[in-house]
């Protein structure tokens, strides 16, 4: 870490921030501002192609210049499970395509590059999110507000995406689709349907998306932005998300409170918390919105719906009670999907690879315990170093995140590893770490 610090910088202008950057700090910036457009605003190269990963190769080709790789104190030594993760996934994708596994089979989906391809697509985005964690880091620890107000803006811009494509289907109009898009997700809740799915594939994402950038609002004290992106979570209808977004509020005001050192103020803070969360109830109450996306979904009487989620968690352990070492392998799920599932009675016959929908089993799944207990080490490292007061918007938003997982398509969105990088920049900057001077003019 020190040969990182003592080493020259490249720097490019910045024409958006009007400063000299150095190149990995100004292209990270770059990715984070495009974070929220991943389905709009992409190529479709048998994937989306997504502006923010473009930032990323050309971060990788500024690495490349140097032949240094810049990161935040100590994020190289965090990342060294996931080192030791890609590895170990690496060689178990290998040894199963010499050694197919008897549960091999694509069924009806329409698979991008089949297992084998899958498989090495998925650790080529794994990869590729270590990486953009390293960059952004390093983005974040050399001024950790203006990765902030990068990240901030451009969640701006997703959630006011967001709003035009729902007013436009509240008002029954054709959605206004950016380049890259050739639909959008609804959701159908009484006799009308609501586009959730905003800039993003689906709500879920987008959701989980806005409770992180509410997070980074909240930590960069930009209040009315907060605001803005809650109230947009809400329009995701994502169960999991608006209890993410809930723990994240209470968390906050929780911290807020528990800092003050006059009693008066505690419970004047613990009296306004109640309120709000009273206020916020009876909203949604009205509205009829908690009755048709929290507590009917949570509760839901349709037994298709509970059957099928219980079906992919289940699939995800029967495989990993099969192969509890290194598990089916990297991207496998869908493709073993098949031979453990419950019943075919309410799935089959699908277009699409099926996924576990809960990012702890798709690891057991898919990695083993070996595999769960590297990823758990890095999580763990995450958590530990969160745990100061000056980043506690950013460790409550780390809480929600992973209430979000149990219900959650992948761990794999650059979103997510960008806002692990806020973190770690944020908490070592917090714990009185001098940053790198910036780049002169």
């Amino acid at each position: 870490m020190s040969g990182i610090a003592r080493a020259p910088d490249a720097a490019v202008r910045a024409p958006y921030f009007g400063q000299r950057l150095p190149a990995q700090q100004w292209f990270g910036l770059a990715a984070v501002v495009w974070l929220p457009f991943t389905y709009a605003l992409t190529l479709d190269l048998r994937f989306p192609f997504k502006l923010s990963e473009l930032m990323l190769v050309l971060a990788g080709l500024a690495v490349l210049a140097e032949l240094r790789l810049r990161a935040a104190p100590g994020a190289l030594r965090l990342v060294r499970p996931l080192v030791a993760l890609v590895l170990l996934s690496a060689g178990v994708l290998f040894f199963f395509a010499a050694n197919p596994l008897l549960t091999v089979e694509s069924g009806t989906f329409d698979a991008r590059f089949g297992a084998a391809g899958d498989g090495l697509a998925k650790l080529a985005y794994l990869l590729l999110a270590i990486f953009g964690f390293l960059v952004l880091s390093y983005a974040a620890y050399r001024d950790t507000a203006l990765f902030a107000r990068a990240w901030v803006g451009g969640a701006l811009a997703g959630a006011g995406y967001a709003w035009l494509l729902f007013v436009l289907s509240v008002i029954g109009a054709p959605p206004l689709l950016l380049p890259g898009m050739s639909a959008v997700q609804y959701i159908a809740l009484g006799e009308h349907s609501y586009i959730r799915s905003g800039p993003m594939v689906e709500g879920n994402y987008f959701g989980l998306f806005l409770v992180c950038s509410t997070a980074v609002a909240v930590y960069a004290r930009r209040w009315p932005a907060a605001l803005v992106l809650s109230a947009t979570t809400v329009i995701t209808f994502s169960t999991a998300n608006l209890l993410g977004l809930g723990i994240l509020w209470l968390g906050v005001a929780w911290s807020a409170t528990a800092s003050r050192r006059d009693g008066r103020g505690r419970l004047a803070g613990q009296l306004t918390l109640v309120a709000a969360g009273v206020t916020a109830l009876l909203l949604l109450g009205a509205t009829g919105y908690a009755a048709e996306v929290l507590i009917g979904k949570l509760a839901t009487a349709d037994p298709g719906s509970k059957l099928d989620r219980i079906d992919q968690a289940l699939a995800g352990i029967l495989m990993f009670a099969d192969h509890p070492l290194t598990g089916v392998g990297l991207g496998q799920y869908g493709f073993h999907y098949k031979a453990y599932q419950l019943t075919d009675f309410f799935r089959g016959g699908e277009s699409v690879k099926p996924i576990p929908n809960n990012v702890y089993v798709e690891v057991l799944a898919e990695t083993g315990v070996a595999g769960a207990a590297l990823f758990g080490l890095f999580l763990v490292g995450l958590l530990r170093r969160a745990r100061g007061r000056e980043v506690a918007p950013l460790r409550w938003g780390m809480l929600a995140m992973l209430l979000v997982f149990n219900a959650f398509p992948s761990y794999t969105p650059l979103f997510i590893w960008a806002f692990w990088a806020l973190l770690v920049a944020a908490a070592r900057r917090g714990a009185g770490s001098a940053p790198p001077a910036p780049a002169a003019s």
